[in-house]
């Protein structure tokens, strides 16, 4: 299946699971990346103090450019699998993408509904403000 039907039937999936607003909110969307990054270095058994020192860092110097930071994001994910995606489960990014839309696939959207629910209750969500 070609990527932007894929791409699609994730959006279907995220919109009917989030709601369009959050869906359409580039802080929140973004509070999502850093928590799934978290948890790939978390699963790679990166030490919590590493990630609380990066991020010290990154706030440190000035803000980017999102286009830029978004290609930033998009390379390094590519070049984990390309480097060590053989120890997990493969080289090709898609076969990742596919398998992680399959399970969220088999799960009823209220699942994401009440998970979301929490990440708001704790305070892990951006208001937008423009």
């Amino acid at each position: 299946m070609a990527m932007k039907n894929l791409l699609a039937i994730a959006l279907d999936w995220a919109t009917r699971s989030f709601g369009a607003a959050q869906m359409r909110n580039p802080g929140t969307r973004s509070l999502r990346v850093v928590e799934e990054a978290i948890e790939l270095a978390q699963s790679c058994n990166v030490p919590q103090s590493t990630i609380e020192l990066c991020v010290r860092e990154v706030y440190s110097k000035p803000k980017g450019v999102v286009n830029q930071e978004v290609g930033g994001v998009l390379m390094t994910i590519y070049m984990f699998i390309a480097g060590v995606g053989h120890l997990y489960g493969g080289d090709d990014p898609e076969w990742y993408f596919v398998t992680e839309l399959r399970r969220v696939l088999a799960k009823p959207p209220k699942h994401f509904e009440d998970r979301n629910a929490a990440k708001i209750a704790a305070g892990l969500d951006v208001r937008r403000t423009t």
